[in-house]
């Protein structure tokens, strides 16, 4: 698990030795207002995030995750202040399918093709979403699980 009191997951250098990291299965926390993994700007062309779960407080300008293709991905903003402001669950560049987000968003899930089954505004019912230690195990009846 990233430390929620850490640096942000922020590769973007876009050189002649460009980093390109795919994330998957993870669990990611993140606390006040922070992007929690950034794959914004220049060529996202091989930045893929699959099957993570993700849990954060953010109230304005911040993006969960943002990369080229998201698949199977949880995301839970836990602030319940300012209406989500420009806060992001999911961002991505070519594709978005089998996602689900929940929480204050100014915009649950944008950009790419929408590859379906993507759900918003439903509770995922983690088993506990404590930023600084969360178990982000689906219980039972949660809408999730087979979603996609």
């Amino acid at each position: 698990m990233i430390d929620p009191d850490g640096p942000v997951i922020d590769p973007n250098y876009d050189g002649a030795d460009a980093a390109y990291v795919n994330f998957f299965s993870c669990v990611l926390t993140g606390k006040e207002d922070n992007h929690i993994i950034n794959f914004a700007g220049g060529s996202h062309s091989n930045k893929v995030v699959q099957n993570c779960s993700v849990v954060f407080n953010a109230d304005n300008d911040s993006v969960a995750i943002r990369a080229n293709t998201v698949e199977n991905c949880i995301v839970q903003n836990l602030t319940s202040t300012s209406g989500g402001g420009t806060t992001v669950g999911i961002q991505a560049d070519t594709s978005r399918s089998n996602n689900c987000t929940f929480g204050n968003f100014g915009t649950e899930q944008t950009g790419g093709t929408d590859g379906g089954n993507n759900l918003t505004g439903q509770d995922p019912l983690f088993t506990d979403t404590t930023v600084a230690d969360p178990d982000l195990t689906l219980q039972t009846g949660s809408p999730c699980i087979g979603a996609g």
